[in-house]
């Protein structure tokens, strides 16, 4: 079977076990390891390498487009609040959906319309509580609103991209191998050093007290 969609061309082979089940080794490939997998399973894949032919990886050229239309649109244009959020709801909804870590292709449109419902209604309530408060005090810092804000954004709408390749990627069903420990102590330290700036933060404008008793 050849996979003919945004992430290029694989050729996909099925690789049955001929005495019943079996677990999975770990090996490397093509650059890439592969995590051991203790469960049995009735059969396998292989993924081969094909030559380009015509099939193109369009997914970082959509990325691309989407991030510098939005860099454009919120620094030139500077729009409300609430109207660039809900372009980032959506933007952000259709990009993971369709383009970052497509469920199926063709997609399934009944489960698109039927996840977006409470997509909106846990956004708004991340607005109301959040997002209004903290976007309105960029008004009139259009760049860094863009620029920081964007990053961010495109960092959590691309995290199947982002995150895949990193070495706890599959944390739970193996032991971490060194590279997996270091990245996972980097991811800490970060993680402690912003709750440490945040909560020095909270407590030179007195509200530390009141976001740690809730």
């Amino acid at each position: 079977m050849v996979h003919r969609t945004w992430g290029g061309c694989v050729s996909l082979s099925s690789l049955p076990f001929t005495e019943g089940s079996s677990n999975f080794e770990s090996s490397t490939s093509n650059g890439i390891t592969s995590a051991s997998f203790l469960p049995s399973f009735p059969g396998a894949y292989a993924l081969m390498r094909l030559a380009r032919n015509g099939c193109l990886d369009i997914h970082p050229i959509i990325t691309t487009y989407n991030a510098i239309c939005m860099f454009i649109l919120t620094l030139l244009m500077n729009p409300p609040t609430w109207v660039l959020f809900h372009i980032l709801v959506f933007l952000g909804y259709t990009q993971i959906i369709f383009v970052s870590n497509p469920r199926s292709q063709p997609p399934d449109w009944e489960w698109v319309f039927a996840s977006f419902g409470p997509v909106i209604f846990a956004s708004y309530w991340a607005y109301k509580v959040a997002f209004k408060t903290t976007m309105e005090g960029f008004r009139k810092l259009p760049f860094e609103l863009a620029f920081w804000q964007g990053t961010g954004y495109w960092i959590g709408v691309e995290s199947a991209q982002v995150f895949g390749k990193l070495p706890i990627n599959r944390l739970g069903y193996d032991a971490l191998d060194p590279a997996g420990v270091i990245t996972l102590t980097i991811i800490l330290v970060f993680v402690v050093i912003v709750a440490v700036i945040q909560a020095l933060t909270l407590r030179k404008v007195g509200l530390l007290q009141y976001f740690i008793v809730r």
